[in-house]
């Protein structure tokens, strides 16, 4: 099956060519998308499958991140935001962390 060997060739990737397999998948998962909008792709099960392989490529990542390093992508580097309440006193804004 195509998958599994997929995933075997996945799991002997390092963090950071998994991270430029997840850039490539996520940019040509766009460009499928563009074609679909305008009517021009031929198979659209292949956005399903990229789909899929976009998420092999994060459950692989998170297994990483789990045996012990700290591997994680890119993306999710991004997005840490603290979350909290908000107290104001008119002029002045706390954000207190709970």
């Amino acid at each position: 099956m195509k998958s599994t060997k997929f995933v075997k060739d996945l799991r002997e990737m390092s963090a950071e060519e998994l991270n430029a397999k997840l850039k490539e998948l996520k940019e040509e998962l766009f460009t499928l998308r563009f074609q679909h909008a305008i009517n021009q792709l031929d198979n659209p099960q292949k956005i399903v499958e990229v789909k899929k392989n976009i998420a092999r490529v994060m459950t692989v990542l998170s297994e990483k991140n789990a045996e012990g390093g700290k591997v994680m992508t890119e993306e999710r580097n991004l997005r840490k935001t603290r979350v909290g309440r908000v107290v104001s006193d008119k002029m002045n804004k706390t954000v207190v962390i709970a």
